[in-house]
């Protein structure tokens, strides 16, 4: 892979991820029934230990899920965590909507549907540099409760 490749890769998700509707916000945990807790402030849950951070702090965690009610606004915050990555320049976005995934069909074959093959290489590397890559995946709650354990179990692998 080259650098024009991968400039013109992220000039296209770029384009793709507008910034039209996303309006900055902090985020906090959830409990395991779901909503934030009432006392967050004292709760311990690694990177919203303290304080609620915003999308570019969320992003600097290994993991992280966003969740919302149908029409909260994930797929927006989706695409600005891709326009995120894309400025800070540390880490490649890797983007995918899963509203496509069903059980039959493997993770890594729909992630080669959405970017070039080149960004899905584990040892890729542009200039002699690894390549750092983010996945951004939109639409966990678009998946058939039927394919979740399948996606489960591709999304380990």
């Amino acid at each position: 892979m080259t650098s024009p490749e991968l400039q013109q890769y992220l000039d296209r998700l770029k384009k793709e991820s507008s910034a039209g509707l996303y309006v900055s916000r902090r985020f906090s945990a959830a409990t395991n029934e779901g909503g934030a807790e009432p006392d967050l402030g004292i709760q311990f849950r690694g990177v919203l230990r303290d304080r609620e951070p915003e999308l570019a702090e969320l992003l600097k965690h290994p993991r992280a899920v966003i969740l919302g009610e149908p029409g909260a606004g994930k797929s927006v915050v989706a695409r600005a965590a891709v326009r995120t990555l894309i400025e800070e320049a540390e880490r490649v976005p890797v983007y995918s909507e899963l509203k496509q995934y069903r059980a039959d069909c493997k993770l890594v074959d729909l992630l080669k549907a959405s970017v070039p093959a080149w960004l899905l290489d584990v040892g890729g590397s542009i200039e002699g540099k690894r390549l750092a890559r983010t996945y951004v995946l939109d639409g966990v709650d678009e998946i058939p409760a039927e394919a979740l354990a399948a996606f489960g179990k591709h999304l380990d692998e």
